[in-house]
């Protein structure tokens, strides 16, 4: 099978030590022709670097702030406003995930992720930003076994 891709992307993991810091990294994604990255946390200083690097950006609401963005239509447009909008346009995001392949069986945040889901996706629209940025989620590839093939 061949697959045709317009772009390549990676994930912009920052969990780590002697980590090169967010310019260094979007030097390496542009010497690299990168043109997607995933980035796992609202990070003020890789959106800082990322300002003008035309470099595509999936956002993930980590799942620590998962219930915070799920509890109300107002934390989640604040989230939005302050990790997405006042970024934007010199920041190119065109993805949002709610959470990070949050496990079904833990029972405290699983549920939390469809309201999340939902309130980002609001949240996008309140800003204005609904034609520019996706909502989706992250899923836990345990689930993959459940019920193979997927439906």
């Amino acid at each position: 099978m061949y697959v045709n891709s317009q772009s390549v992307g990676v994930c912009y993991g920052m969990l780590g030590n002697n980590l090169p810091s967010p310019s260094q990294v979007i030097s390496l994604y542009n010497s690299r022709n990168i043109r997607c990255m995933r980035v796992y946390d609202s990070n003020q200083d890789v959106f800082q670097a990322l300002r003008g690097s035309n470099i595509e950006v999936m956002l993930g609401v980590p799942n620590s702030e998962v219930e915070y963005v799920a509890s109300s239509r107002e934390n989640a447009r604040e989230w939005v406003k302050r990790n997405v909008r006042d970024h934007s346009p010199d920041v190119r995001f065109r993805y949002m995930a709610a959470g990070n392949e949050v496990k079904p069986t833990d029972t405290t945040l699983a549920r939390l992720v469809h309201p999340a889901l939902t309130n980002v996706h609001e949240a996008i629209a309140f800003h204005g930003l609904k034609d520019q940025v996706k909502v989706s989620i992250a899923v836990d590839t345990t689930l993959i076994g459940i019920n193979f093939p997927p439906s």
